[in-house]
């Protein structure tokens, strides 16, 4: 029979008798805050943790990156992008939600008074969220013996986020295929 805590409550032996490792002098004087949340950024706890794996003979480094390149970081952005492409759009004024924006890119809600707001539309995700991660993952991928796969698999991301945010290319918006600004949604056609 394995001692198990549940079995002792209640029992003479609730509050002794337990096996430890370390003498304390206080249950509740560990770290207020672990290494990990100390690093601060992204960029730092991963160089701290491969840091680390690099120092244990035990552990493949080019495994270990492999793994957190796709349990967390290729799934995080892939996850971000997806959420970018099927975010919501917010009015800044009046707080409206579209799936969609109207083609005026302008708040089509009505008041209480029957009039149009008219707000601006604000997007729910940014480019920025979306890659935040991908410098941190590019330059985990050169690191020698991570699989040609998981490089492969990072350069298309790399590439799609690439062709759906232009670096120094204009976007093209509605207004500028129209041929003037945003319609009236008030005027009659």
């Amino acid at each position: 029979l394995i001692d198990i805590v549940a079995h002792r409550i209640g029992g003479p032996h609730a509050l002794s008798g337990y096996g430890f490792t370390h003498d304390t002098t206080d249950l509740a004087g560990g770290p207020v805050q672990s290494a990990y949340r100390r690093a601060g950024s992204m960029d730092r706890m991963v160089a701290e943790s491969m840091g680390l794996a690099a120092k244990i003979r035990a552990v493949d480094l080019a495994e270990a990156i492999g793994l957190l390149l796709n349990t967390h970081f290729l799934p995080d952005v892939m996850g971000n992008l997806k959420s970018y492409a099927t975010q919501k759009f917010i009015c800044k004024s009046c707080r409206e939600s579209y799936r969609r924006p109207p083609l005026a890119l302008r708040c089509s809600a009505r008041g209480h008074d029957g009039a149009l707001c008219g707000g601006e539309l604000l997007p729910t995700v940014h480019e920025a969220s979306v890659r935040k991660y991908v410098p941190l993952t590019q330059r985990l991928s050169r690191t020698p013996g991570v699989s040609p796969y998981v490089r492969q698999r990072i350069q298309i991301l790399s590439d799609s986020l690439s062709s759906m945010f232009p670096a120094d290319s204009v976007q093209t918006t509605l207004e500028s295929v129209s041929g003037g600004g945003p319609r009236d949604p008030t005027a009659s056609p």
